[in-house]
């Protein structure tokens, strides 16, 4: 059976992943690069945790998001290395990531590890959010199972899950972004333990303040009103903070102005999903993602090496109005070409994006 689509939800998706691939292509340090990177991992784990369904027992949980998340993760490492075997050099010599080495075993090796951080994930680096996500996954699912069997429901259900999110953030900030800088754990742990309080956020806030109907009590005027301030609320604390990175385990200048940021300016975009509240073409992207996240490197890479001039204008304009523009124009065809591509395979292979045919 399938579940009703919220479309809000979806394009605030669209507009997440968007962002995601222009911050794939922006180089430097720009207030564009800084913005983005300051919510795009985040908001998409407070994404997922609003869709969670807290009903599936963690084995369940287990079979479900490994199917979801890790076999398209396994296909395209293997396809995204193999790529870089047949083409070696000349992909290094197009990429902005830096030198991929072109050697299978350790790329493979790296694919197993499946923590960036090593720089053996080089070959397709965005692919790192699947196996992180897959962890924060099963980390709520087992969360659900203990607060199951301590208390069924009410506020003490809620203040624990606060406590339990909380402080597995403090952990991850204090310790791994700290003190175990240099420590990498597989599957991004490190980085999975900051990004479950996201992830529960998102149950918290469906679970206590019923969205549909608070949506409907606040008029249209009032949205927009909201939507501003929370944009310049978000882009004040990112200005604050300057560049952050959770991939890295960097958080700017300071990690209590990263995590403010982060969920400030998610809860911008989420404003922004909800002012818009219909527009056919974000929906669409909005339920393609996985298509995008998995291929968009290959299509950036190709208007790197075809069109040099989108790159040039990209390393040495990237906090211009034409840098900028040349970056949302490149990751718009970009989008197109992976959903293009996507759709053509899927219907073939399903499987490959997580999804069960028939």
């Amino acid at each position: 059976m399938k579940t009703k689509r919220i479309r809000w939800i979806d394009i605030a998706k669209g507009i997440g992943i968007i962002c995601i691939v222009i911050g794939h292509i922006l180089r430097g340090t720009g207030t564009m690069i800084q913005w983005i990177y300051s919510f795009n991992v985040p908001f998409f784990f407070i994404l997922a945790g609003l869709t969670f369904n807290k009903e599936k027992s963690l084995l369940d949980v287990i079979k479900t998001k490994a199917y979801q998340l890790l076999i398209p993760y396994a296909f395209f490492s293997l396809i995204s290395i193999s790529v870089f075997a047949i083409l070696g050099g000349r992909m290094s010599s197009v990429s902005t990531d830096g030198f991929v080495t072109d050697e299978v075993l350790p790329n493979l090796l790296g694919a197993i590890y499946a923590n960036s951080r090593t720089g053996l994930m080089k070959w397709n680096t965005p692919l790192w959010f699947l196996p992180c996500l897959f962890v924060v996954e099963v980390f709520a699912a087992l969360i659900e199972k203990n607060l199951n069997h301590i208390c069924r429901g009410g506020k003490k259900k809620t203040i624990l899950r606060i406590v339990i999110a909380f402080s597995s953030a403090t952990i991850g900030f204090g310790l791994f972004g700290r003190f175990l800088l240099d420590v990498v754990l597989p599957f991004h742990v490190e980085a999975a333990i900051i990004l479950l309080l996201y992830f529960e956020l998102g149950i918290l806030v469906r679970d206590n303040m019923k969205i549909g109907y608070v949506i409907e009590c606040i008029s249209k005027k009032a949205r927009y009103i909201i939507c501003i301030l929370l944009f310049v609320l978000g882009f004040s604390l990112v200005k604050m903070n300057w560049l952050a990175d959770i991939r890295l385990m960097k958080f700017g200048n300071n990690e209590i102005l990263y995590l403010l940021a982060s969920i400030v300016n998610s809860s911008a975009l989420i404003a922004l999903s909800i002012v818009i509240g219909k527009f056919t073409v974000l929906e669409y992207i909005g339920r393609n993602t996985m298509k995008v996240l998995v291929m968009h490197k290959f299509p950036v890479l190709f208007f790197q090496a075809l069109v040099p001039i989108t790159s040039k204008i990209i390393i040495h304009k990237s906090d211009t109005v034409v840098g900028c523009f040349m970056a949302i124009i490149i990751a718009i065809l970009s989008t197109y070409m992976c959903i293009v591509a996507g759709n053509i395979t899927e219907k073939m292979v399903p499987w490959l994006y997580g999804k069960r045919g028939g």
